[in-house]
């Protein structure tokens, strides 16, 4: 164990160093320098390589992996002795929220039977692995790129961690603050790294490729983005990928932290595009290859991001869509309708894959994440969580993206001021969130919001109780979203994304200035384009039925099938299909006026002549002969949770 003194002398030298530098070789550091080069005279001398010398492939489709966000301070403790590993004041107190609580790798590692068990194929731990300040649980005061936080476990423990990762078919991805080293903040300012500099710019890129070397990780997402110069940014995401691909990793995933609207994260996706350089159609779109110069801002030797790691822009338009009062959006944001932001997103937005040269949208969707609100602390706020999950999951084309504690129904607040809410409650048992759970702060971000359960949240033991449950609704809920999104190619993999119907209407909510709110039911589809180039084994291509309703009201809805107006199904007539979620009901489909094949002949397309929707409800339907039983679930262990 470092003494009090040596971390003093890191945290000293640290500040003195010229950006993004690092010490000499130090011998009882060893256990967490991912430099195995003891002789190295400049950190371009740093070089790192696993002990056998082997390295997990990629995998060939990141869509297939909904991803689990964890914050790694707060999961699970599976070693205390290194909570409080500097022994300085205030690094740890499991008493209090603000400072360490003790989650660690090993920790990690003996849940990922739990994590794994909702269908998750890949896990994102936000904040960098590095060594950081002492007291920062958030791990995003990075103070050594070559020397990993002891915190979190030696750098053993990170390689039986991600062994153990590789071993159940899941992937890694870790968190990179290129643009900062946050060694000091004034005013929100903080201390750039100065990419723009060559020699800097050198520095990064040697400890990018060496933790991959060190840690055989898969993928890595880039904190605040978009404050990185564009060109530094795709000099860096080039050469990383270049030395992910030198290990055998062909097809590394660098996502990265876009918060400003669609039209502005446009410039860092891939070789970036203007609004003069967009594809006409959605079609042609899809068709695009490396070659097409012309769309593309930057050469094809510089890709900047390849993908966003949450996409703000279809959360603003979830907040306006599940009933959020206030200023929600920002300047050229996406349509609150998700097919036509999914035909923007998807005409604006470099969508190719430079590892394989074809078009793979990989954008990923969340419902929340560290820095925003818990959605079941509102009136109704499981429901719409619930389906919002299902828009990030079904509807929308990308990578599904969940944030520890969302499939417990999370609900607490940790934050001290109005203008910032964000829940970080650990998974353990714990009683200080409920002794802090009565949140009274409110919102400066939204017009009376309905908060309910988290004001009322320091009267609930249910919050000091340990939260491994995995016969909770929303776990058994998400599950199966994942569950029948892998059964079925076109809602994992279908980019045609298609409104059949819709009855809806526009409400003007008091603190939304004039922006109007629609409210109603929606029909649409997902498939796959005749033209797109499909994964290894898919023969079943055939569209899945999506509807889904933001009333809050139970709500039955009659249509004349022979009027013009009427639900527009995408099977013929006849077909009885079933609804993948409970209560699993079948609908024969009705005869209608419009020949199912263009021909002006039978059979013709089916339609529904009367449906009815819970409040925040949702449906999938498949023709019976597709239709799939749910798995196995845990609905109650004796002598239960947490006894």
């Amino acid at each position: 164990m470092l003494s009090l003194a040596v971390l003093s002398s890191l945290v000293f030298i640290a500040t003195l160093l010229p950006a993004a530098s690092a010490m000499r070789y130090m011998d009882n550091l060893t256990d967490y320098n991912i430099n195995s080069n003891q002789n190295a005279q400049s950190v371009l001398d740093y070089d790192s390589v696993r002990p056998s010398g082997k390295y997990t492939p990629s995998p060939l489709n990141w869509r297939s992996l909904p991803t689990y966000t964890v914050l790694l301070d707060k999961f699970a403790d599976g070693d205390p002795s290194n909570n409080d590993y500097f022994g300085t004041l205030f690094e740890h107190d499991w008493r209090e929220m603000n400072f360490r609580y003790g989650g660690d790798l090993k920790g990690l590692e003996d849940k990922l039977d739990y994590i794994q068990g909702m269908g998750i194929g890949a896990i994102y731990i936000a904040g960098t692995p590095f060594l950081n300040m002492p007291w920062q649980a958030d791990s995003y005061s990075a103070l050594d790129f070559s020397l990993l936080d002891p915190h979190w476990g030696t750098i053993d423990d990170w390689r039986n961690f991600v062994d153990a990762v590789h071993a159940k078919g899941m992937y890694l991805i870790v968190d990179f603050t290129v643009d900062e080293r946050q060694l000091s903040k004034f005013a929100s300012v903080q201390d750039r790294l100065r990419e723009w500099n060559p020699n800097v710019m050198a520095k990064i890129q040697k400890f990018s490729c060496m933790a991959i070397k060190a840690l055989d990780f898969d993928g890595i997402r880039i904190d605040k983005a978009t404050q990185v110069t564009l060109e530094a940014l795709s000099q860096w995401t080039t050469h990383t990928h270049q030395c992910a691909a030198a290990v055998g990793k062909t097809n590394f995933f660098i996502p990265g932290e876009v918060t400003g609207g669609n039209a502005f994260g446009s410039l860092y996706y891939g070789r970036g595009r203007t609004p003069n350089q967009l594809p006409h159609t959605f079609l042609e779109a899809s068709g695009l290859t490396p070659m097409d110069s012309q769309y593309f801002i930057r050469d094809v030797s510089q890709i900047s991001l390849d993908a966003v790691a949450f996409h703000y822009s279809i959360y603003r338009s979830l907040t306006r869509f599940l009933g959020m009062d206030g200023n929600l959006q920002v300047a050229y944001d996406v349509d609150v309708d998700f097919v036509s932001a999914w035909n923007e997103i998807f005409i604006k937005n470099d969508m190719i894959n430079y590892n394989t040269g074809v078009v793979d949208p990989r954008h990923m969707y969340g419902m929340t994440n560290f820095d925003i609100f818990r959605w079941p602390s509102l009136v109704n706020g499981t429901q719409r969580q619930m389906l919002g999950t299902f828009v990030t999951s079904l509807v929308m084309p990308g990578i599904p993206l969940l944030y520890y504690g969302e499939e417990q129904g999370f609900y607490l607040y940790d934050n001290g001021a109005s203008n910032y809410l964000f829940g970080r409650q650990p998974m353990t048992s714990n009683t200080a969130w409920q002794r802090h759970g009565c949140y009274k702060l409110g919102s400066e971000q939204y017009f009376n919001m309905p908060l309910q359960r988290s004001v009322l949240g320091c009267k609930d033991d249910w919050n000091s109780l340990d939260h491994f449950d995995p016969t909770s609704a929303p776990y058994r809920q998400m599950a199966h979203f994942m569950y029948i999104r892998k059964h079925f190619p076109s809602l994992q993999d279908g980019f045609n994304l298609v409104q059949r119907y819709n009855n809806t209407y526009r409400i003007e909510l008091p603190g939304s200035n004039g922006v109007q709110t629609e409210v109603g039911f929606w029909s649409v589809t997902r498939s796959f384009l005749d033209s797109q180039t499909k994964t290894q084994n898919v023969t079943d291509t055939q569209p899945i039925w999506l509807l889904y309703t933001n009333e809050n009201q139970t709500k039955t809805y009659n249509i004349d099938c022979m009027s013009d107006d009427w639900i527009i199904s995408p099977y013929p007539e006849g077909t009885t299909v079933r609804n993948l979620f409970s209560p699993f009901d079948t609908i024969t489909l009705q005869h209608s006026l419009d020949p199912f094949n263009g021909d002006g002949k039978a059979p013709y397309t089916g339609c529904v002549p009367s449906i009815t929707f819970d409040p925040y409800g949702f449906k999938a339907y498949v023709p019976v002969a597709d239709w799939i039983d749910p798995p196995p679930a845990l609905t109650k262990f004796i002598p239960g949770h947490d006894a």
